[in-house]
């Protein structure tokens, strides 16, 4: 008899066009549908349309004397190459770590914000207060999302997942 415990083994497949991106930030919050919904972005410097420069009399490249946009400067760019939309309690059981009492008092506080957003929406008559407790709804998406930008959370001991370092 053997004392080998049952095991499951989980094959990945991959589309022909499954192409891995760099990510340094997220923007999202709550669905009207209570899901969890995380746009992925790089945020970087932008990059000019155009850049001109005077020409000295030797007819070389001189300094620049104008670059447009002409607010290039105070810019940045959040380049959103994909999402993801979760209900907030597969994010908890497969993403965040459930262990986390932070993760625990939010997600008990954003289930109860749900159930009122369902509740006043079957009133539409009151409409102030559907949009406060959506503004709720979402204000505790976007601290769930905080934690999972955070590695230790997001594959910290009972996530399932382990950090690679």
């Amino acid at each position: 008899m053997s004392n080998k415990k049952p095991e499951m083994t989980f094959k990945y497949i991959f589309t022909y066009d499954y192409s891995p991106v760099y990510v340094n930030g997220a923007h999202g919050g709550i669905s009207p549908r209570g899901e969890l919904v995380m746009n992925f972005y790089l945020e970087r410097q932008p990059l000019p349309n155009a850049i001109s420069h005077e020409i000295t009399s030797a007819g070389a490249i001189g300094p620049e004397t104008e670059v447009e946009p002409s607010d290039l400067g105070r810019s940045l760019v959040r380049h959103v190459t994909n999402g993801v939309v979760l209900n907030y309690q597969t994010a908890l059981n497969n993403i965040l770590s459930d262990n986390d009492a932070q993760v625990k008092e939010i997600a008990d506080k954003l289930k109860a914000a749900n159930e009122l957003v369902v509740r006043a929406t079957s009133q539409l008559g009151q409409i102030s207060t559907v949009i406060d407790n959506i503004t709720t709804a979402v204000a505790l998406g976007s601290q769930l999302i905080a934690k999972a930008s955070n590695p230790i959370l997001f594959f910290g001991p009972g996530g399932g997942h382990e950090a690679q370092s």
